[in-house]
């Protein structure tokens, strides 16, 4: 007996496609009556397939089969029977090298010449990730249906769309999961609002192509729904801040995880394989609460000369020779302190909210995670905080991430210079836990948090972890010391570094100019010869690992060389001097990504008719998995720094992107160059729907389940659904669930 699912399991499996044993026949009535409907238009087309499917180009010679996509494209050198001998490893090899230059180009150009758009622009940080950030991040699937469209006139652009937000909402969700560190807790908000918009992106494509003709007012739709999303994140700082203190409020009705230090503690334990390091930092330390800042300030003058052990939280005074866990203050310092404290109010009693800009010293401060760096003891991480008006920079060395230290730290930042106005951050598990919230809301200090869209958003302290580790590792490399021994090194700040100049130096050159820091130490003045035809050094190390980085970094080097030619990198000096060299980037940016997508869908074709593949298939399966593998590698990044709001907004709010923009734009762009509308083909439709559908509300109902964390479980499940539905889509593609679209033509060379 045939069983379908098996047959479409195993043609997934093994990558074939054979038309013969598939049910692929069609009446003649169903082909008359569809050829009379598309005449009545005036197009002279033939059927296409699935999902979304456009109808623009010529009927091929025999009327009852879809053409290929490969016909549209430069005929190849080899033939059928040199691709199936093995000739195919070349196009596959040119594939991947598409995909590697793709992500290259975004990653070192494109996003870095978005954010200094966005900078010279100054536009909010919620506006810049669902506008330009949302461009750089989705720039390949935009490409790619543009070719689709105009060049392919296949369904492969929008297969590799329908398939990237699949993997998007699943793959990527499940892979940050399951390699987070610990359980990650998750904010609803963020998460809620995303799949909002993208299921009302959703019921407005089924609406629109209900009729199955696309129009240009009708694709305009989608262009003016995410302007209103882009309005929408304008406000969304408010918005958040209101949600937040009602939702303290009223707790019941927040789906919102307060987990207690305790169940942290566990979940790090659980998730190490061993025990945590106990944070024997401050045990010392007297409770805060309840202490005046004169005693407060005793306490540290008393513990300022007893040398202590390294713990969860000493302190790196890039200011203070003496790096104990105090400096020592004098007796009339604390005595006036002693006054002061005796008159002036504890906490502050600003409202709560989001400032722009801090008007007055200490009123904001930004704080960051730094690590995990390598380090012989337990510290492996660097808790760094700034003072957004005066610059003063100020770090902490700590073993872990947890809200203990984080609680702790801020103890001794606020013994010292008093309770601040606002604390900025990330979107990190231990910022956002309920104890450091309300460690925070009691003393009147108000919060504010990047949006998930710009990972970059807390500027002023991600600059200075950067410089910093910068100037340490080159102080490092200077004295020939190992990399390990950071710690110490940033302790004896008074001591000569050997090299250009003393951490303590750089430190002070930032309290004047933060913007111009990488420039002064880690960007020197090098000519364009010197930095495009820089030679490739031979590995110190004769390690696999070493060769496996001097042969990638050989491979690519032509590619490096030859968008050093082309595209200013605005993240050097000389060219962020410039007011044009971002434009110019940009433009040379989008010329690239259209040649390397040009290129990459060519190859994929030439695959797919090599194995005989149907191009919807490959357009959800290779070029989704390989468009979108850049995003995956960097929520990895971004949840192992213990951010997992930033990863999983990012994960579904660019699907909103993709939707809304990277089908509506080629869809105008399409009706208004041609005259005519878009013509859809329905029969895939119900499946399309379903899928996106399915995958949000599984997302969101499995995340609910799973009580708003990132555990390696729920990363499971999510990672066996995504191929749940990747099966799915392929039985429906290869006809399996009924006749959704015609065979492919024959291949003619």
């Amino acid at each position: 007996m045939d069983f379908p699912a098996v047959r479409c399991v195993s043609v997934v499996v093994h990558c074939t496609y054979q038309p013969e044993n598939l049910d692929t026949s069609i009446t003649a009535q169903e082909l008359e009556t569809s050829q009379s409907r598309v005449e009545d238009v005036g197009w002279q087309s033939s059927f296409h397939r699935h999902l979304l499917t456009m109808r623009v180009h010529r009927p091929h010679p025999e009327s009852n089969c879809t053409p290929l996509a490969i016909d549209n494209f430069p005929k190849d050198l080899f033939h059928q029977r040199d691709r199936q001998r093995g000739a195919v490893i070349l196009h596959i090899i040119g594939a991947t090298y598409m995909f590697l230059a793709l992500a290259i180009l975004c990653d070192d150009y494109f996003i870095p010449c978005l954010e200094r758009i966005c900078e010279v622009l100054n536009l909010q940080p919620d506006v810049a990730g669902a506008t330009f950030m949302a461009a750089g991040s989705s720039a390949p699937e935009l490409a790619t249906t543009l070719v689709g469209v105009f060049i392919a006139k296949d369904d492969i652009g929008l297969g590799a769309v329908v398939g990237s937000a699949d993997f998007n909402i699943m793959l990527v969700v499940s892979v940050t999961a399951l390699f987070a560190k610990e359980i990650i807790y998750l904010n609803w908000w963020p998460l809620v609002r995303d799949c909002t918009f993208y299921l009302l992106s959703i019921i407005v494509l089924a609406l629109v192509i209900l009729d199955e003709y696309v129009y240009w007012y009708e694709a305009l739709i989608f262009l003016i729904l995410y302007g209103v999303y882009v309005a929408f994140m304008y406000v969304n700082p408010k918005l958040d801040a209101f949600l937040n203190l009602w939702c303290r409020q009223h707790p019941n009705f927040c789906p919102r995880v307060h987990h207690t230090e305790a169940e942290q503690q566990q979940s790090v334990q659980q998730h190490r394989g061993g025990f945590a390091h106990t944070n024997i930092a401050c045990e010392d330390e007297q409770p805060v609460i309840g202490q005046s800042k004169y005693e407060r300030l005793t306490d540290i003058e008393k513990q300022g000369d007893v040398a202590t052990e390294r713990s969860s939280c000493t302190p790196v005074c890039p200011y203070l020779p003496q790096c104990s866990v105090a400096p020592k203050l004098s007796r009339p310092f604390l005595q006036s302190a002693a006054r002061i404290g005796q008159v002036s109010q504890p906490y502050n009693n600003h409202p709560f909210g989001n400032i722009i800009k801090a008007t007055q010293p200490f009123e904001r401060v930004s704080i960051d995670f730094k690590g995990p760096l390598p380090s012989t003891s337990h510290n492996k991480y660097l808790l760094t905080m700034i003072d957004e008006y005066s610059r003063f920079p100020f770090a902490f060395a700590c073993t872990d991430v947890s809200s203990s230290t984080v609680i702790k730290c801020f103890n001794q930042l606020f013994s010292l210079f008093g309770m601040p106005s606002y604390v900025h951050s990330d979107r990190g598990g231990a910022f956002m836990s309920g104890e450091v919230q309300t460690f925070l809301h009691d003393r009147g200090v108000a919060t504010s948090r990047t949006t998930p869209y710009n990972p970059r958003g807390n500027g002023q302290v991600e600059r200075l972890n950067g410089t910093l580790w910068k100037s340490i590792t080159l102080a490092l490399k200077t004295q020939q010391r190992d990399i390990t021994e950071w710690e110490c090194l940033s302790l004896d700040l008074d001591e000569p570094m050997g090299g250009p100049k003393r951490v303590v130096d750089i430190m002070k050159a930032a309290n004047d100019s933060t913007s111009d820091l990488e420039t002064q130490i880690c960007d020197p003045e090098e000519s364009w010869f010197d930095t495009c035809f820089a030679p490739l050094r031979l590995p110190k190390s004769q390690g696999v690992r070493a060769k496996f980085r001097f042969f990638y970094a050989l491979s690519i080097w032509p590619l490096r060389f030859l968008l050093c030619l082309t595209v200013p990198d605005v993240r050097k000096a000389k060219w962020r001097r410039s007011s044009l060299s971002h434009w110019i980037s940009f433009v040379m940016c989008c010329v690239w990504i259209g040649l390397f997508t040009i290129v990459m869908m060519w190859m994929i074709s030439i695959i797919g008719v090599t194995f005989h593949i149907p191009d919807t298939i490959m357009g959800l399966t290779f070029i989704a998995a390989g468009s979108s593998v850049p995003d995956a590698i960097a929520s990895i990044l971004v949840v192992r720094e213990g951010e997992g709001d930033m990863a999983v907004s990012n994960a579904v709010g660019s699907n909103v992107f993709d939707i809304l923009v990277c089908m509506g734009l080629p869809w105008f762009l399409k009706c208004l160059i041609a005259g005519a509308p878009v013509i859809i083909y329905s029969k895939g439709l119900v499946y399309a729907v379903l899928t996106l559908f399915t995958t949000v509300l599984f997302l969101l109902g499995v995340t609910h389940l799973n009580r708003w964390r990132l555990t390696k479980p729920y990363g499971l499940v999510l990672l066996l659904g995504y191929f749940v539905v990747l099966v799915f889509c392929s039985c429906y593609e290869l006809n399996l669930f009924g006749t959704v679209h015609l065979p492919e033509c024959p291949l003619t060379e």
